[in-house]
């Protein structure tokens, strides 16, 4: 099972950011595969894309044994120096950082 946390899973909406598809159940007994629903919304792509993008690694959340899908407990440090990152528009970032 994988988690979808990129923008191709991202839609707008009056300039916020939501998932497409908030994720996938199956029906071990038939193999159905079909969208889950869940009543909480969020967060911003951004959030949600966090873990893989300062290279957190893939996670398994789901338990065949027990059938139970567990988000464990995790921690998190802060990116340093967000707040000039942040500043910095796509152009810069991309001259600099990318390949």
């Amino acid at each position: 099972m994988t988690l979808c946390v990129t923008e191709l899973n991202d839609r707008e909406e009056n300039e916020n950011h939501f998932p497409i598809i908030y994720g996938i159940a199956v029906n071990v007994k038939t193999a159905e595969i079909y969208r889950a629903s869940f009543q909480d919304r969020g967060p911003e792509e951004e959030l949600r894309a966090a873990r893989a993008l300062t290279g957190g690694p893939m996670i398994s959340i789901y338990d065949a044994k027990t059938e139970q899908l567990r988000i464990g407990p995790y921690s998190w440090m802060p990116f340093p120096h967000v707040d000039f990152w942040l500043q910095q528009d796509d152009k810069q970032i991309l001259e600099y950082m990318c390949c």
